[in-house]
């Protein structure tokens, strides 16, 4: 085994309840929807910082147009509007394909069922933004359905491929690690990069970005001081408390084949910190705001990656030690 983190053959483990693979086509097409996911969010960010969510002032139609190329703000929110058809698409085929061959593997059914009941909540709340001309509150609710939605494409793009890929019972864990202290400290993780990504939304959505040209200092309006300090305060705890997720994981994870997520995670967490810190530096220009959200979900997406990966190798390893005791019993 590689305590650095690498795959496992999953091979078929002694004394370990059986869990099928997901059929290839299912686990291509879930890879196929966390990408398209990902790049909606990132095409949504253009949207927004570009000012173009009022680019069409009707919907499903843009203006009553198809397809508006005569127009920057127009086509780039069509085209958004393309993307959520497309996502959709692959979100549905999905689901579809976990009813017909993994109705009894649950972790993997249940997240893919539950991706198309939110992609219909996304495409609603959608509609609803354009309709309420880009209400505040609309916004931020479709900004958080949407990260909603690509946290549950990619738990169910993960999950398919886990079950070629885990741990065999040869693997040695730390004693103590157990599925409760798995999912605590994920969750932190998780919770820790969900309150950053909103509190980062707030700043875009009450104009703050280009008020404070300092980093990690700022004078300002009120208002906008509040929400960039309000923002770098929960990056400055989240960080803290990612930071001490990613290193207990080091420690005693990566017997469950985490150790090379954790790397990126790291990575790109710090990557993320550089970009918020010229953003502000450089008053937030469009294309470093577009850039500093797409990290953020890719951030988003590693971080998920993670949390599930841990904790449904983690779920295994339980089952598989909980089955030998029963064959020991008997």
């Amino acid at each position: 085994m590689n305590d650095s983190g690498g795959d496992f053959d999953m091979g078929y483990v002694s004394g370990a309840p059986p869990r099928s693979d997901s059929p290839k086509l299912l686990r291509w097409i879930s890879l196929l929807a966390l990408i398209a996911t990902y790049c909606l969010i990132v095409l949504g960010s253009t949207v927004r910082v570009t000012h173009s969510g009022m680019g069409c002032r009707s919907w499903p139609l843009c203006n009553g147009h198809i397809a508006p190329l005569d127009n920057f703000h127009s086509a780039i929110e069509q085209y958004h509007r393309y993307g959520a058809a497309i996502v959709s698409v692959l979100v549905f085929y999905t689901g579809f394909l976990a009813w017909r061959h993994c109705r009894r593997l649950p972790r993997v059914f249940v997240p893919a069922l539950l991706s198309c009941g939110v992609i219909l909540l996304q495409v609603a709340l959608g509609a609803l933004t354009v309709l309420t001309h880009n209400a505040p509150i609309t916004v931020g609710m479709h900004l958080v359905t949407g990260l909603i939605e690509l946290a549950i494409v990619t738990v169910v793009a993960v999950t398919t491929r886990s079950g070629s890929s885990l741990p065999t019972e040869r693997m040695a864990l730390p004693t103590g690690l157990t599925k409760q202290n798995v999912l605590r400290w994920g969750l932190v993780a998780v919770m820790s990069t969900l309150a950053i990504i909103i509190t980062g939304s707030v700043v875009v959505n009450t104009h703050a970005s280009k008020s404070c040209p300092q980093w990690p200092f700022c004078a300002g309006p009120l208002h906008l001081v509040a929400a960039q300090y309000l923002h770098r305060g929960v990056v400055l705890v989240g960080v803290v408390l990612i930071g001490l997720a990613l290193h207990r994981a080091w420690g005693k994870w990566r017997g469950l084949g985490v150790g090379a997520i954790i790397v990126i995670d790291a990575v790109i967490l710090a990557v993320q910190i550089v970009i918020g810190a010229f953003s502000a530096i450089l008053r937030a220009p469009a294309y470093i705001q577009d850039l500093h959200l797409a990290t953020a979900a890719l951030f988003w997406v590693g971080i998920i990656t993670f949390a599930t990966m841990a904790w449904d190798r983690m779920s295994f390893r339980e089952e598989q030690l909980q089955s030998q005791l029963d064959q020991q019993v008997r």
